[in-house]
């Protein structure tokens, strides 16, 4: 991820599983998107702030590109990306936030969830867009909004939104590039809102790791005390053992972007 809007949740071990956890409940959303709006067979494909290479592999199935590159900044995320991938999918370190791309034009450009950690994300896309094959296209995946009544859920949640912007970020990005309609160069194609209510022990599970790693390195400093923090940490523990579901649901916000 980009040191200059630094990825929220870092590049520990604990971050890493917090990927792994993030990436199975958002997959079967991600793989219809790209059926949806992917371009068949590209002959490039990038995948921008790849981490450790979860999203990589999927737009390599989906998409079925001549030549797949993971692109990160985190060379922890890159080396266990390459241990865990398909010897065929590439990986560079790279600040996404600066272009050109250490590739040729992309046929399709995938983010899913980066650009809320990335200053001045309109501006991001009409460079990535230019970084765009003739009939390319970007497409980007991010948080429209998150509805739960569960209160260890809506504090954390509420603390995660206040360090995000902290660091330059947005947590609830989708409503603006659903305004985002054109820039120099840009265009956009599509826009689309889909749900996500995934049972409620997962959830638990995914964000008492992000706490877990914003706290081992000190993130979270100045944002709660520890006893806040202990306490979430324990309702969480206790919502890992329910066994309800579509106690908490994303809006996901998918738009497509085009050059012209």
């Amino acid at each position: 991820m980009p040191e200059a809007s630094e990825y929220s949740f870092g590049d520990s071990d604990l971050a890493s599983r917090r990927l792994a956890l993030l990436a199975r409940i958002f997959e079967p959303s991600m793989r219809a998107f790209l059926e949806r709006s992917a371009p068949r067979r590209p002959r490039l494909a990038l995948d921008l702030g790849c981490g450790p290479g979860h999203t990589t592999e999927i737009v390599a199935e989906v998409a079925g590109p001549e030549r797949t590159v993971g692109i990160d900044i985190s060379e922890t995320f890159l080396d266990e990306a390459r241990r865990r991938a398909d010897a065929q999918i590439e990986f560079v370190r790279h600040d996404v936030t600066i272009t050109p791309f250490p590739a040729g034009p992309a046929d399709l450009i995938f983010a899913r969830l980066l650009l809320g950690h990335l200053l001045d994300p309109e501006q991001l896309l009409v460079r990535w867009t230019a970084e765009l094959a003739p009939g390319g296209v970007v497409l980007s995946d991010e948080v429209e909004r998150i509805e739960t009544d569960l209160e260890p859920f809506v504090r954390y949640l509420a603390l995660v939104e206040e360090r995000m912007r902290a660091g330059g970020g947005e947590l609830y990005l989708g409503p603006r590039l659903d305004a985002f309609h054109s820039g120099a160069g840009l265009r956009r194609r599509s826009s689309e809102v889909v749900r996500v209510a995934p049972a409620t022990a997962e959830v638990a599970a995914m964000f008492r790791l992000n706490l877990r790693a914003l706290r081992s390195d000190g993130r979270l400093e100045g944002f709660a005390t520890p006893a806040e923090l202990d306490r979430i940490e324990r309702e969480l523990d206790e919502l890992m053992r329910s066994a309800d579901a579509g106690e908490i649901v994303w809006t996901l916000r998918q738009t497509v972007f085009a050059a012209g």
